[in-house]
């Protein structure tokens, strides 16, 4: 089999594993334009050893026929957390086919990811396309907070379309979950009259790891009702492979309560105690 090109290499690539000491190291790297990475550093209010991880863009959001890949690796044993900059913002498509952006999770047996991604903010005529491959093993840990809000022309969305595809998967290429939507500005204008509603962004929760019960969705739903200005909806995953948060956000200033309440909640059921808050929002 021939080498990939150069271009269909992610711009971000990361594999962590734990070391001897058990702390979470960055083992291998490949990061280009538009991403750059500093150090990533350890925090005790996780899972042991656990690496916390910020890469930063320089491109000024997704552009048009822009396509950003991302590979995140997580090793046996490892524990990663990793966040976003603040929210990314996608722009016009200027007659182009807007912007794509491909993230690889890949989680062995008795690691742990946490995905921590600031909103994604369509402006006027944009389009993107984002698909996410999770490859998470039967004893691996796998959180997913993705997010996506508009900006408005008056009180409509003035976007093109968001489209989306997840598929989880085991490391022998079984298939556990596959969802895929499209979402248009008119779709959102019909909610908003369906419901009588300004609805303004959307948050995304993917729950995964062995040992999964109904005490962790009762706890997420008596926290997440607590939150005011949205609408929650939690669901079993098929073939057990966890379970999806999906929320619809009245306001903006909602998004980030709804995102760090998820990712406290899952802490607290997994390891019995929250992480210290850190500063989200758009």
């Amino acid at each position: 089999m021939s080498a990939p090109a150069t271009g269909d290499l992610p711009q971000l690539s990361l594999c962590f594993s734990r070391g001897r000491g058990g702390r979470t190291e960055l083992t291998a790297r490949r990061v280009a334009y538009p991403w750059s990475l500093t150090q990533p550093f350890h925090l005790e209010d996780g899972p042991s050893g656990m690496a916390t991880v910020i890469p930063q863009s320089a491109s000024g959001g997704l552009f048009s026929d822009d396509v950003v890949r991302q590979c995140i690796i997580v090793k046996a044993s490892a524990a990663v957390h990793l966040a976003s900059q603040g929210a990314t913002l996608a722009h016009a498509r200027r007659a182009g086919d807007g912007a794509r952006s491909e993230w690889r999770l890949q989680v062995d047996d008795g690691g742990w990811l946490e995905v921590l991604n600031d909103p994604l903010v369509l402006g006027p005529d944009a389009a993107v396309r984002q698909h996410w491959s999770l490859q998470v093993a039967p004893g691996g840990t796998c959180l997913l907070i993705d997010a996506w809000t508009w900006l408005r022309n008056g009180a409509a969305p003035a976007f093109e379309c968001l489209q989306s595809e997840i598929h989880i998967r085991r490391p022998d290429g079984k298939s556990l979950a596959l969802e895929r939507a499209t979402v248009r500005a008119g779709d959102i204008e019909r909610l908003q009259s369906a419901f009588a509603a300004p609805v303004r962004g959307f948050v995304n929760g993917l729950l995964l790891c062995p040992g999964i019960d109904h005490s962790l969705t009762a706890l997420l739903s008596q926290r997440l009702d607590e939150i005011e200005h949205g609408w929650v909806g939690i669901s079993t995953l098929p073939n057990e492979a966890g379970i999806a948060v999906r929320a619809a956000c009245l306001s903006n200033g909602a998004m980030a309560p709804v995102s760090e309440t998820i990712w406290q909640v899952f802490r607290q059921w997994r390891l019995g105690r929250e992480p210290a808050r850190r500063r989200r929002g758009l």
